[in-house]
């Protein structure tokens, strides 16, 4: 019980577990060898931030500088195509 880091699903495991309350604490915390706060955090957890699950993910707009560096590294690309092609060419006659 000492230092664990447990993993995400094991998190939401346990809390699920202890939101049914088909068994007692004491019950979970020898299922899961864990401690009673741990428990009573990840269920607190669960229930205030649960609903995020949900949410529609939205990407951020693109900013000015991501644009740049977008347009920069299409021009490289492009580049690059040509160059093998060129090779390509050179090397085939």
């Amino acid at each position: 019980m000492s230092g664990r880091k447990h993993s995400a699903e094991f998190k939401l495991k346990v809390a699920l577990a202890a939101i049914k309350e088909d068994k007692t604490l004491p019950e979970l915390c020898q299922q899961f060898t864990l401690h009673s706060s741990l428990i009573h955090k990840w269920k607190k957890q669960l229930k205030e931030h649960g609903g995020l699950v949900f949410q529609e993910t939205r990407r951020e707009p693109e900013t000015a500088q991501q644009k740049t560096e977008i347009e920069k590294l299409r021009a490289k690309v492009g580049e690059l195509l040509m160059e093998r092609d060129y090779l390509k060419n050179v090397l085939d006659t």
